[in-house]
């Protein structure tokens, strides 16, 4: 029984993970399109937080939000330098999503305290002095 439970969530993944998920996702990111570029006109916080699957991949979340709204930018997958993330590719993710907000429209840039996030912090504001 147990096998055939795990084959089954197996097949589930796989259909959930292809072409179906990514037509659902184009059809969905069009839908909200207008949404997305009426809160570009607003003052935008950009929200970045790390998480572990449930195989261990380290994965970044991003989010815009503004008074119109929170939208979902997407996650991206880490790459470990060691045993640590590395400060460059989360700076960057950080600064892919105040880009995708009009960097002059972000106003706060909300983050955990973990060290690497520190260490891109410091790259950020390198980038976005102000």
């Amino acid at each position: 029984m147990v096998s055939i439970v795990h084959r089954m969530q197996s097949c589930a993944r796989e259909l959930a993970a292809g072409p179906l998920l990514n037509e659902t996702v184009d059809r969905l990111r069009a839908a909200e399109q207008p949404l997305r570029m009426a809160a570009n006109l607003h003052k935008q916080t950009v929200l970045v937080d790390g998480w572990d699957d449930v195989e261990r991949n380290h994965l970044v979340n991003v989010l815009v939000a503004s008074a119109k709204g929170m939208f979902f930018q997407g996650t991206k997958k880490l790459l470990l330098s060691g045993d640590h993330e590395d400060a460059e590719l989360v700076a960057d993710i950080i600064m892919a999503g105040m880009k995708s907000a009009g960097a002059l429209n972000v106003v706060q840039v909300f983050t955990n305290t973990c060290s690497v996030m520190r260490a891109a912090w410091r790259l950020v504001e390198e980038q976005y002095p102000w």
